[in-house]
């Protein structure tokens, strides 16, 4: 059986309501992998005018917790 992985699902928007997107779910083998990852994301968003809007990462377990939420957007 293959072992369960660490989901880390964001949004981005840039200010704007058309702005507004939701990457895919990406399945990863460890926690820090997925913290790296979003935090590429965030380099890589913020060059195209972008800001990571909220992630969330799922454990293994299937427990979720909220990583960042931008409260600018609200």
């Amino acid at each position: 059986m293959e072992k369960s992985k660490w989901i880390l699902t964001h949004a981005i928007h840039r200010h704007t309501f058309t702005s507004r997107d939701i990457a895919s779910p990406e399945p990863y083998d460890t926690k820090e992998l997925a913290l790296q990852a979003l935090e590429d994301a965030r380099v890589f968003y913020r060059r195209i005018g972008y800001v990571i809007w909220w992630a969330y990462l799922k454990d293994p377990e299937g427990h979720e917790t909220l990583l960042e939420q931008d409260g600018s957007y609200w």
